[in-house]
Formats: structure tokens, sequence, C-alpha cells
């Protein structure tokens, strides 16, 4: 006898139906994962969905923070005097800052979101604001882009 109930011995071991062992008025700790357990059917849709979705996303660069981007990027452009000229950074994500640097002279800075800063000048000038895919340069008092003259960048993400 287990439990006041009368048990069968197969081979010397109790046998009890699970049903006659507890009190069924109260729900087994497992009825409270019914709700939350899919068919295999569910489960095979929502893992095909989630392989397509990171798939994409490790293609695109987008939604996954642990994607690794480059640690930076550079370039050299050669100025046109235009204001609030676009140059491509290659990055994938707005970059933090972007350093600047005249092959021929003395100007150097940096470009943190609308800001062009002139080191030596003590300037800075206000552009479109950087994004994805450019930041942008002005020619004016920071002489980021004046005609003809080489410029070397780099970005950081």
């Amino acid at each position: 006898m287990i439990n006041g109930l009368y048990v069968v011995l197969i081979n010397g071991v109790p046998q009890i139906k699970h049903k006659d062992a507890i009190d069924v008025s109260t729900p087994h700790a497992l009825a409270d994962l019914v709700a939350a357990v899919c068919s295999e059917t569910e489960a095979d849709t929502k893992v095909a969905a989630e392989a397509t979705a990171r798939t994409a996303a490790i293609a695109t660069h987008a939604g996954l923070p642990n994607v690794h981007h480059s640690p930076f990027t550079s370039g050299t452009f050669t100025g046109d005097n235009a204001s609030n000229r676009a140059i491509p950074h290659g990055l994938g994500v707005t970059p933090k800052m972007v350093l600047i640097a005249e092959l021929s002279g003395v100007h150097l800075g940096f470009i943190s979101g609308t800001k062009n800063v002139y080191v030596y000048g003590d300037a800075d000038e206000t552009v479109t604001v950087w994004n994805t895919t450019n930041f942008y340069v002005t020619k004016g008092t920071v002489f980021f882009n004046s005609s003809g003259i080489v410029y070397n960048w780099v970005a950081f993400p």
C-alpha cells in the first residue's frame, strides 16, 4: 500500500497510475505549459521565418546588434567649393566622428553630426546632418571643400 492506495507489484516494483496518485483537482505544474506549446508544424514555420529574417538582416547589416561593422573607413576627395557637399563614407551606419585633413596644407579638423570643426582656426560651420550613407562638408571658414584641394578623411562608426 502506497499513499493509502493498493498497488500491483511488477517484478517487485510498485505500479501506480498517475491519476490515482495525485489530487486531480489541483493542476499539475506542467499544465501551465500547455498553452505555450505549439504544434510541430507551427514550430517549423516559426524556425523557418526566423532563419529567413536573420539571413536578410545579415545581408543588409540591419536589425542585429552583434553584426560586425568595419572599425573605420577612409578615403580622399578633391574640393569643389560646394556648400553641404555629400561625401559617401561606406560604413553602413551613421558615423560617430569623421577626421579630415588637407594633404597640402594645414587645414585639419573633424565632423560631428551637423558641425564641421576647423581645429587650427577655431571655427565651425553647420552642415547637413550625416547619415548611414554620407557625411557633409562645406567651404566657408572651415575650409573642408576648397576648390582643387585634396582632403583625406577617416570615418568611425
